[in-house]
């Protein structure tokens, strides 16, 4: 059977995909045949394909991919107790696809509550497959001997009597801006401290036992910033301004309900404010103006700005300012953005 290295996250929001693409896309520019294989698709929320990792392949560049199996079809014959059956399916599809590839880049399931038997089935697949495991996990909020710890102990469930061969770890999304309890990086500013564990001090702690750091990844918050646009399909926003939506990016929200201060407007900045604030909508508009990079402004409870001001403002959106509104209030929005899932686009690779 071909070669084959599998990629486990080790829990939610990893950056499994990130780390999927940059992996294929290193082996295919030291000239391995590398083909990517998904074996059972995972939704992504927000978004129209099965896969996110395979649809953005196929979008993208010519690395073969193999199709992913149904996640409905999968779940069904786990809880009829036919795991097995699943495992030749998964087979017969890669060895139908693998052509001429030299080695297979698993993309192993997510475990969460909602796919009780992923870890499970990563276990299978790789002892099946006889592939190579590579965890991939994030700092949270830990300290580089917690990181080890929690390596070792994925290590301990797919190695020894479970005969899997564990390569390593890589530790993704390094001094992230973090919310350790949805396990995520967070833009919406001051709400999160940034991770302090560093690569030297991960390398150092790594380096005193057997679990090998193959990779660590650090947070860019400007390569990760989700798009304007993406985040006006996320909310059902209506645009009052389409402007630059497809290419300004958010690298941080801030919520405006108070008094503003002084220097309040840094490149990236995505403005949340109450429609009827037209300080802010006036000052976020001269920033603009005056050369800073606005991300874009989204106005609260459906209302906006008196006709004056939006004529005063009418330079700043001609010049691509994005102007949102939604009829919910700010609290509500400050929720939503919370949750906003900050996956790659298909479209925006």
């Amino acid at each position: 059977m071909v070669r084959s290295v599998i990629l486990v996250p080790v829990s939610e929001k990893v950056g499994l995909t990130t780390v999927s693409l940059g992996l294929v896309n290193a082996l295919e520019q030291t000239g391995v045949k590398v083909t990517f294989f998904k074996p059972v698709a995972e939704k992504t929320e927000g978004s129209d394909y099965a896969d996110l990792s395979t649809a953005i392949l196929n979008e993208t560049c010519n690395i073969p991919t193999i199709p992913p199996l149904d996640q409905n079809h999968a779940e069904k014959l786990i809880a009829s107790g036919n795991g097995d059956d699943l495992l030749e399916e998964v087979i017969a599809r890669l060895e139908a696809h693998k052509n001429d590839a030299q080695l297979i880049v698993v993309e192993g399931m997510v475990p969460n509550r909602d796919i009780a038997f992923a870890n499970r089935f990563n276990l299978e697949i790789a002892r099946t497959l006889g592939s190579k495991v590579v965890f991939v996990g994030t700092p949270g909020n830990h300290g580089a001997a917690e990181i080890l710890e929690r390596m070792e102990i994925a290590e301990n469930y797919f190695g020894g009597k479970n005969g899997c061969t564990v390569s390593g770890c890589i530790i993704n999304k390094i001094a992230a801006d973090y919310d350790d309890a949805k396990n995520t990086p967070d833009i919406v500013s001051g709400i999160a401290p940034p991770t302090t564990v560093t690569r030297e001090q991960l390398e150092e702690r790594f380096g005193n036992g057997e679990m090998k750091l193959l990779g660590a990844i650090p947070w860019n918050r400007a390569i990760s910033a989700p798009r304007v646009s993406d985040l006006t399909q996320y909310l059902g926003a209506h645009c009052i301004n389409v402007g630059e939506s497809q290419s300004r990016r958010i690298r941080n929200i801030k919520m405006y309900a108070a008094a503003l201060s002084q220097n309040e407007f840094t490149a990236g900045t995505f403005i949340v404010t109450p429609g009827d604030r037209n300080d802010v909508f006036v000052a976020a508009a001269l920033a603009s103006m005056n050369g800073v990079d606005i991300a874009g402004i989204l106005l609260n409870d459906n209302r906006l700005p008196e006709p004056a001001i939006m004529e005063l403002c009418e330079e700043a959106m001609a010049r691509g300012l994005p102007v949102l509104s939604t009829p919910a209030d700010t609290w509500s929005t400050a929720s939503a953005l919370q949750n906003f899932n900050l996956s790659l686009a298909v479209d925006d690779f």
